[in-house]
């Protein structure tokens, strides 16, 4: 009668998580080491808080590292990750940026499939 009882607190327990809003906040904080990082203790308790490192983000165009047309595209990607990471938190899993990266290196994979299968190609003018 017991055991019935720890796994139905159990599974309680599980809802009551997954039922939780998460809440991200971006915020810039330069000076962070990276682009971004993720920065908050209570993600579990639905809210967090991703800092990005705008300073670092432009040096590095400034320095040639990558051109102002890519920016858009490594702050959606540090963000990305850094979102995986609280999600983690907030989900109650261990940190791991072999899955994070590998998770986004799938989605990147699917999008560009997906973009090249859609686009319109023009033909020079």
């Amino acid at each position: 009668m017991q055991r019935r009882s720890v796994r139905a607190d159990m599974k309680k327990e599980k809802l009551r998580i997954i039922r939780k809003k998460v809440n991200a906040r971006v915020v810039q904080m330069d000076g962070i080491d990276g682009f971004a990082c993720y920065l908050s203790p209570s993600a579990r308790k639905g809210k967090t808080i991703i800092g990005l490192n705008v300073e670092a983000l432009l040096a590095s165009v400034v320095v040639k590292d990558f051109t102002v047309k890519d920016l858009p595209y490594i702050v959606a990607d540090s963000i990305m990750h850094e979102i995986i990471h609280a999600l983690e938190d907030w989900a109650r899993v261990q940190f791991s940026n072999k899955k994070v990266d590998k998770l986004i290196a799938e989605y990147r994979k699917h999008y560009a499939k997906e973009a090249q299968e859609k686009a319109t190609v023009m033909p020079d003018v």
